[in-house]
């Protein structure tokens, strides 16, 4: 049941890096290869109180830098997308901005989401010149599993690591 208006002021494509909203869930596409894109063009809001929205995150400076968060409920259920046969030409004369977005950043997958995140931390070690936090991160990354005991402080309190089971 919805009560009251969502409050959409502005698009996917204003948000800034770091920036988490919510979005209509047709705001993503797949076509018929199920290669995901986004459409920039849809508004977003700040909270989903009440409402059935996806949860979207602006993850970098690129235009399909976001990570999409498509496991959330939607009337009782998970959302379904259908595959279409997108008519670009279509989307771009009814306004939208279509980008194409890598299948890793589109997930409902929680390890995929993880990578996704490392990822974001490793630009942003670099963009502040935090060399040796990025380089571990990229360690990570390519499969190496440093210790805890062997990481800095700043790493080991940044980058919550996933605790493999063991058989």
């Amino acid at each position: 049941m919805l009560i009251g208006k969502p409050e959409f002021k502005r698009t996917i494509k204003e948000m800034q890096v770091g920036e988490k909203a919510y979005t209509l869930p047709w705001a993503l596409v797949f076509d018929l290869d199920k290669i995901p894109y986004l459409n920039l063009a849809v508004l977003v809001q700040k909270s989903s109180e009440d409402y059935f929205l996806m949860p979207i995150e602006k993850i970098g400076l690129k235009e399909t830098d976001y990570n999409i968060y498509v496991d959330f409920n939607y009337n009782g259920e998970k959302y379904k997308w259908n595959l279409e046969d997108l008519d670009f030409e279509e989307f771009e004369e009814e306004g939208a901005i279509l980008v194409k977005l890598s299948p890793e950043f589109v997930s409902y997958d929680p390890k995929t989401r993880f990578e996704s995140f490392l990822k974001r931390r490793r630009e942003i070690a670099i963009r502040n010149e935090e060399y040796e936090l990025a380089a571990k991160i990229r360690d990570r990354l390519n499969g190496k599993r440093p210790s805890r005991k062997n990481l800095s402080d700043k790493l080991a309190k940044k980058v919550p690591f996933i605790e493999e089971k063991k058989k």
